[in-house]
């Protein structure tokens, strides 16, 4: 159900879409180690965060999202990762 969800709020945004499965997000998160792409803590549950955000001409690409605990992805919000990295002082994170 989230595969379809997220799927169709890209569509609504207009953009590119690729098949990004329940197995490439699980290879995604275990390329990370299962920590936040931002803060690198392993929380209890990661969510998919668009780089790019959707609302900003991004992609539901694999290469445009990665794992973020809810935390960093709720204050990243439509920020681009510049935007979001110097807000939190971390310009040489990542």
């Amino acid at each position: 159900m989230r595969e379809y969800v997220k799927k169709r709020k890209a569509l609504k945004k207009g953009a590119n879409i690729a098949d990004f499965t329940n197995e490439q997000w699980e290879a995604l998160k275990d390329k990370y180690r299962y920590c936040c792409f931002y803060c690198g803590n392993k929380p209890d549950r990661l969510e998919q965060d668009h780089v790019i955000p959707l609302s900003r001409g991004g992609d539901h690409t694999k290469s445009n999202i990665v794992p973020a605990c809810p935390f960093c992805n709720n204050s990243k919000n439509n920020k681009t990762l510049e935007e979001y990295l110097s807000l939190v002082g971390c310009e040489n994170a990542v």
